[in-house]
């Protein structure tokens, strides 16, 4: 990699590893506040769904006013708008601090300025390295964020057993400011012309460019439904189950979430050393169907009545999420490669937008179904039949005719990138 790439590329990390960190801590005691506050896993599953409904609507309609603007200055100004709107709310706090309202709203407001700066951060990569360091750059930043959700539910835990949200809400506002001064020094190597298409132009050539991608429609529409039972299971069920039904304590808790994101880290080194990615996007199913078998294993401490050994029991999650996290990073980032170069530039702000929604749409409702089933019914029935039917889904994609003809397209690009080299 030369000194440029490697220089812009460590910028880049360098912001988001100092804003994720501040934001992982407050998210942790957040959540660890939210079930002390209620004890409810519904009411958990509404602020947490909530927080990510911004996210959609951001992804859904700032993709053309990214392409349009400067790529830089939305991460920079993002990221100091997230602090100074962090240092707004601080005042409310003393009177609103047991209003779970009160949290949806500000929750909201930070998922969508953070909506917007994912967004711009995604669409700027390819312009600030070379085409063949992109899947690289994704692999550190899938390792960058794995840091974050490791050391930061560690750091949170220990934070909201010291401190006052209040403080931790002020660490979490240095942290943005401080990324926002770091993406000063961005420098975009390939800078992309700014789209000159109207908003509604643009918004219409990105949905015109999906519609020619009959494979990416595949792909989208099996996302929706898997994101809608995937990610409320790792992001609801694991802590409400771990925390609130087996009853591990906070630290326990922490190092449970973290696993999950050290598997990711270890998915991202493993992916930033393969020069040829095009396997594991033929694999994605495969990849996907170990995952679900995983899942259902969770209910075997139940069911084996060791779940009584609290640091066994954390033992055996650890595990269980650092296997899931390395294969859903090795899945997620060659083909989320694969799409970003696809794109032409003009209209990458736009299409990656319209992805996201359609990654994102499922998972708030998926929140709030779940955050129900969990108040209302056995956990185990619940990740057991979530598990079968992931496979399921697996086992019809693999099969598809769609899907076939992708791995065939995959196959002619990664023989003739072969023989050029």
């Amino acid at each position: 990699m030369s000194g440029s790439n490697k220089q812009q590329m460590m910028t880049l990390i360098g912001g988001r590893l100092i804003s994720g960190l501040g934001s992982g801590i407050f998210g942790f005691a957040l959540s660890l506040y939210v079930l002390d506050l209620s004890g409810s896993a519904f009411l958990f599953s509404v602020v947490l769904g909530f927080a990510l409904i911004p996210g959609v609507s951001v992804n859904l309609f700032a993709g053309s006013l990214v392409d349009k603007w400067n790529k830089k200055a939305i991460i920079i100004a993002t990221d100091i708008l997230s602090a100074l709107s962090i240092i707004a709310m601080l005042p409310l706090w003393v009177n609103y601090s047991e209003s779970i309202p009160f949290l949806v709203v500000y929750a909201s407001l930070l998922s969508m300025i953070q909506a917007l700066n994912n967004l711009a951060v995604m669409s700027y990569i390819p312009e600030l390295v070379d085409a063949e360091q992109v899947p690289a750059t994704n692999s550190v930043l899938q390792i960058v964020n794995t840091l974050i959700t490791f050391v930061g539910p560690m750091l949170g835990a220990v934070c909201y057993g010291l401190w006052d949200m209040q403080i931790i809400l002020i660490v979490d506002a240095a942290s943005f400011f401080l990324a926002g001064i770091m993406e000063f020094k961005l420098r975009a190597k390939f800078p992309a012309e700014p789209s000159e298409a109207s908003y509604w132009k643009g918004m219409k050539d990105a949905y015109s460019f999906l519609i020619e991608k009959p494979v990416l429609r595949f792909l989208i529409l099996l996302a929706i439904i898997i994101n809608g039972l995937y990610m409320p299971l790792i992001l609801l069920a694991i802590p409400f189950i771990s925390y609130e039904v087996m009853e591990v304590s906070s630290f326990q808790l922490s190092l449970i979430e973290a696993a999950w994101a050290i598997g990711g880290a270890i998915g991202g080194l493993y992916i930033a050393t393969q020069k040829n990615t095009f396997p594991f996007i033929r694999g994605l199913f495969v990849l996907l169907g170990v995952q679900a078998l995983l899942i259902i294993l969770w209910i075997l401490p139940a069911e084996l009545h060791f779940d009584g050994f609290k640091w066994g029991l954390s033992a055996y999650l650890c595990v269980n999420l650092l296997a899931i996290g390395v294969l859903n990073v090795i899945q997620n980032i060659p083909l989320f490669s694969y799409v970003q170069l696809m794109i032409p530039d003009a209209l990458r702000g736009k299409v990656l937008g319209f992805v996201n929604v359609f990654m994102m749409v499922s998972t708030p409702i998926g929140m709030f179904v779940f955050g129900y089933l969990l108040q209302n019914y056995d956990w185990r029935i619940i990740c057991t039949s979530s598990g079968l039917f992931i496979l399921a889904l697996c086992v019809f994609a693999q099969k598809s005719v769609t899907f076939i003809k992708f791995k065939t397209q995959l196959v002619q690009e990664e023989n003739a990138q072969f023989n050029h080299e």
